[in-house]
């Protein structure tokens, strides 16, 4: 349990490390995504729950401290979402919800997918925890043979993400119930040169 404000000679002793999320770690991964999102002031809809699939798969990763949970965050298919549980049964839990948290994608190839996070314990976070977790992310998404990306985010994380490379397209809407509804702010990176992974 972090209990108290790291000083930067910590951080710089102690090492990040960053490593695949295990079913063993869900309730650390909500506690996470949780104060994280308390911590923004809880505007946006708070995330909702981890699909286990996407630990399974290899798709979403823990930054570490001396073996403490610091940060978590992830990718996963836009078509296993409608599948990941929902803590908050609402019927007007919606895509559109679901892309302002998650920040929908879609790959120039054509292969949609949804960044999960990134998330920093707020007594970590402006130590470049998200940061690497989003280097991360992006490694994976080459090494999975995706090329551009373009996302949906809040208003707050569209500059961190421009700051990091991606490119704001404006803010998107869209109609439901004869209401316009704000989806997001658009972001676009290309993600450079496809790496496979290994076999």
């Amino acid at each position: 349990m972090i209990e108290a404000l790291p000083t930067p000679a910590l951080l710089e002793s102690a090492g990040l490390s960053l490593r695949a999320a295990l079913t063993a770690d869900l309730a650390e991964i909500r506690r996470l995504r949780h104060d994280a999102w308390r911590a923004a002031g809880g505007r946006a809809p708070e995330p909702a729950p981890v699909d286990a699939g996407a630990l399974v798969a290899g798709r979403f990763f823990l930054a570490e401290i001396e073996g403490e949970p610091v940060g978590c965050a992830g990718w996963m298919p836009t078509a296993e979402i409608d599948d990941a549980p929902v803590d908050r049964p609402n019927a007007a839990r919606a895509d559109a919800a679901q892309s302002i948290e998650a920040g929908q994608m879609v790959a120039e190839a054509g292969v949609p997918v949804c960044l999960l996070g990134p998330h920093v314990h707020p007594l970590f976070i402006r130590n470049g925890i998200g940061a690497a977790l989003l280097e991360h992310i992006e490694a994976d998404l080459r090494a999975a043979g995706l090329v551009t990306a373009q996302a949906l985010v809040g208003v707050g994380s569209e500059g961190f993400l421009i700051a990091r490379g991606w490119r704001s397209r404006g803010a998107q809407f869209s109609t439901a119930g004869g209401r316009l509804v704000f989806l997001g702010m658009a972001v676009e990176r290309r993600l450079g040169a496809v790496m496979h992974r290994a076999a």
